[in-house]
């Protein structure tokens, strides 16, 4: 037994999720191997502060942050591991970080990419006022949330070890589908993961442990819909709830 549940045979997860049983399995599994996600949140940590520190000393050094995508990954390959009842090591974090390293970092870049515009014009259009700057900046906020929902949805199946083999479009594909799944329940883990990263770059304890928290709330809550819609295994109807 590892976070208060066993995983099934075929790794797959039961039961299905709700956004209460995610917290509670998240929080589970980073108490089973809080030093390896102690020591993953460290590596994680320091990149996020490298990565500010060159921002702010030299502006057009954005493209620093980019940095992020690598680590972000290897705390994902953690959390679907543990998320899936296997324990975790630093060796988990660095196959992560390795796995698909470019074609994850060209899909970082452009989330980043989307983000960064997205916000850029909600800014424009909220300060110029008038019809059409306005209804750009809905569109621009749009776009920026269902980027983010997209992400949660993506990274987990993305990273899975269960999907080492899945070609990219595939999974891409499967996480369009977990996310239209459960939409409301991916609006709220986003908004759970948004209050996590603006507590993370606040103070310095919460850096020791939110990183992986979040990465494991979003492995709880979207590996099982995946393998439900493989048929690996069935959500139970007692979870059929956001």
């Amino acid at each position: 037994m590892r976070g208060g549940r066993r995983a099934s045979a075929s790794g797959g997860l039961r039961p299905g999720p709700s956004v209460w049983r995610s917290l509670r399995g998240a929080a589970a599994s980073l108490i089973d191997d809080l030093g390896s996600f102690v020591l993953a949140n460290l590596i994680w940590a320091s990149v996020a502060a490298l990565t500010a520190l060159a921002r702010a000393v030299y502006p057009p050094a954005l493209v620093a942050g980019l940095l992020l995508v690598p680590v972000t990954c290897g705390l994902t390959r953690m959390a679907g591991r543990a998320a899936r009842g296997a324990s975790v090591n630093l060796g988990h974090f660095g196959e992560g970080v390795r796995y698909r390293f470019w074609p994850h970092l060209a899909l970082g870049a452009g989330q980043a990419l989307l983000l960064a515009v997205a916000s850029g014009n909600i800014a424009i259009g909220l300060e110029a006022g008038g019809a059409l700057p306005i209804l750009a900046a809905v569109v621009s906020g749009y776009v920026a949330l269902a980027t983010w929902l997209l992400a949660g949805a993506a990274w987990p199946v993305l990273l899975d070890p269960q999907r080492q083999t899945m070609p990219l479009r595939a999974a891409l594909r499967l996480a369009v589908a977990v996310l239209l799944r459960r939409p409301i329940g991916f609006v709220l883990i986003a908004t759970i993961e948004a209050l996590l990263i603006a507590v993370t770059v606040q103070t310095i304890v919460p850096a020791l442990f939110l990183p992986s928290y979040g990465a494991l709330l979003a492995a709880h809550y979207a590996l099982p819909l995946a393998d439900s819609l493989e048929g690996r295994g069935a959500v139970s109807d007692k979870a059929r709830r956001p």
